[in-house]
């Protein structure tokens, strides 16, 4: 039988910023896309069980990256002035984005777009002598999109 599930090898992380793709961001080694989900409970007189419903609350995550070039450092002091509404920066290119592509073994290759990330405590991560410098970029964004070929 032939495999049809996909290992990270299969997979390829692209972050931009405005319409600029970060090119020397490629180190990824991990992409985590979570939809945040809630559900409500409500008791009504005369019920015998509560209704259940559910509400989408956005998408959170993390992606953690390897630092290649000084630019990563760059992008950490972006998301900074941009929360901290630095005027030098123009709202065309203050949206950073997540691309995901999957490549299945008959051809599929489903994308997840994560739009107009907001980022929470991020930093480089020196493990030790041995390790590579890296960054978690935890992250929220409003929705994901996903797009099938």
């Amino acid at each position: 039988m032939t495999e049809t599930r996909i290992r990270g090898q299969e997979v390829v992380a692209r972050i931009s910023r405005g319409s600029l793709v970060e090119r020397t961001m490629t180190a990824f080694k991990s992409i985590t896309i979570q939809y945040d989900f809630a559900t409500i409970d409500e008791g009504y007189l005369g019920e015998t069980t509560m209704r259940k419903d559910d509400i989408f609350n956005g998408v959170s995550g993390a992606v953690e990256v390897d630092a290649e070039s000084q630019d990563l450092f760059v992008f950490l002091d972006f998301i900074k002035r941009r929360a901290q509404r630095d005027p030098t920066i123009s709202l065309a290119n203050a949206r950073i984005n997540m691309t995901a592509r999957f490549t299945f073994p008959n051809g599929q290759t489903p994308r997840v777009v994560v739009r107009d990330m907001k980022f929470d405590a991020a930093g480089p991560n020196v493990g030790g002598r041995d390790s590579y410098v890296g960054v978690s970029l935890p992250y929220k964004a409003e929705d994901a999109r996903v797009l099938t070929s």
